[in-house]
């Protein structure tokens, strides 16, 4: 029966998978179609090789390095040249007087002693603001403002002086770079958290 074909026919054909009958690509028009069946012809005529000339220049280069014989005058031995190779290599012979100094033997050890004591204070001033966090009182309000303020002068009586020490004897400043790291990660913070409480002092 009809009905029986046609309920057949729907749950077998999918309209989706079916024949588009239009189509949206604009027609084709080629202007000399021969071109297009001959395949793509050389721009200039010019010599090719053929498979015989490139097994003949194979065939000639392996001759030749069949028969290669170094003629290098005065060439070291490879002992000597790996002996020479290890004394110009970091940490050999020749360049120990290149090597900079360490550090340990750059500062003075009365610097030292004092950027230990800078290290020491400000990771305790330091532990004192970060342990404020999350800020849920008054009295941990009242302490990070502090905190900060107290860090602000550190940086200026403490570090600074430091800094024109070190630069008044000519040594490196950035010793100082991971103190700044610090207290600029904690001035970020305070920042942020007084944004988010509306910017009270």
């Amino acid at each position: 029966p009809p009905s029986k074909k046609a309920r057949l026919r729907d749950a077998i054909e999918y309209e989706d998978l079916g024949e588009s009958s239009r189509s949206s690509a604009p027609p084709l028009s080629l202007s000399g179609a021969d071109r297009y069946l001959q395949g793509p012809s050389a721009i200039q005529q010019g010599e090719y090789a053929t498979s015989q000339d490139i097994r003949q220049a194979s065939h000639s280069v392996g001759q030749e390095m069949g028969g290669y014989q170094p003629d290098l005058p005065n060439v070291l031995p490879s002992s000597l040249a790996a002996s020479v190779t290890g004394e110009l290599s970091p940490g050999g012979v020749l360049m120990q007087a290149g090597m900079q100094q360490s550090l340990k033997e750059l500062i003075p050890k009365e610097l030292q002693d004092e950027l230990h004591s800078l290290y020491v204070a400000l990771a305790e001033l330091l532990r004192h603001f970060w342990q404020c966090f999350p800020v849920t009182t008054p009295a941990l309000e009242e302490k990070v403002v502090r905190m900060k303020e107290t860090l602000r002068r550190f940086q200026n009586t403490k570090m600074q002086p430091f800094q024109d020490k070190l630069r008044s004897q000519h040594l490196p400043t950035n010793l100082t770079d991971h103190l700044a790291a610090m207290i600029s990660n904690a001035e970020r913070k305070y920042a942020a958290w007084n944004k988010k409480r509306g910017g009270r002092p």
